[in-house]
């Protein structure tokens, strides 16, 4: 399991029904009067997910899950992070 302080802004990691993002770091933000720290994650272009801090089980890292599967990063890993 993902321990916040082992994330690290610009980290590659991987939401369960989002897929792979780039974390951006710790954001506060308030919706509907209610205030909460968010982990930021950047996606391709301009999208972005905001998962709140009590969800931190929904994000891995990128080499947890190759490791559970049996399997590398992808080959084009780094380009992609370069794009993000």
């Amino acid at each position: 399991m993902l321990r916040f302080d082992e994330l690290n802004q610009s980290d590659i990691v991987v939401h369960r029904e989002h897929g792979l993002g780039v974390y951006q770091g710790l954001v506060t933000l308030t919706l509907k009067n209610i205030t909460n720290d968010f982990l930021e994650i950047r996606y391709e272009g301009e999208d972005k997910l905001y998962v709140p801090v009590d969800r931190l089980n929904s994000i891995y890292f990128i080499e947890e899950v190759c490791l559970q599967c049996g399997l590398f990063p992808p080959n084009g890993l780094f380009e992609f992070h370069q794009q993000i």
